[in-house]
């Protein structure tokens, strides 16, 4: 982890994919640093067990990245309550067993892509504004698929 200590405020930070793997070692590891997270996961009682282990200074709910409407709502709750982020990291992702594209199922080529590449326009659409207009933040996309 970076050395936050030169920053003068609290830094912010909207993961999503939050509540498991990368994504939830990262809430972790930047929760120690004393940034606040803020975090999105799919999975109540994923949701819920993250929230409580960082605790009342984090932020962490239920959304589906893949569905513009949950993030919208989630975003301006978000950004209401802590301003824009200074790190967006889109961690959010699903994987398929490894196989040709022409064995995969139009559905569930579908869902990955819905998560994949919609969950981070979304994340991106609904964060991004006002990140601009802070004049501030970092955006990281990541990827294990």
């Amino acid at each position: 982890m970076a050395d936050t200590s030169r920053y003068k405020r609290k830094q912010f930070v909207m993961i999503s994919g939050a509540t498991s793997g990368l994504g939830k070692e990262i809430a972790r590891g930047l929760a120690t640093k004393g940034w606040t997270v803020a975090g999105f996961g799919k999975t109540k009682s994923k949701v819920d067990s993250l929230a409580d282990e960082l605790g009342q200074d984090h932020y962490i709910f239920e959304a589906d990245v893949s569905r513009d409407e949950s993030i919208a709502s989630a975003a301006k709750q978000i950004i209401n309550q802590f301003g824009s982020p200074h790190l967006l990291i889109n961690n959010a992702a699903i994987m398929n067993n490894p196989s040709p594209l022409w064995e995969v199922s139009a559905t569930e080529f579908d869902q990955l892509s819905a998560v994949n590449i919609n969950g981070v326009a979304n994340m991106i659409r609904h964060f991004v504004p006002s990140m601009i207009q802070s004049k501030q933040g970092i955006i990281v996309n990541l990827s294990s698929g």
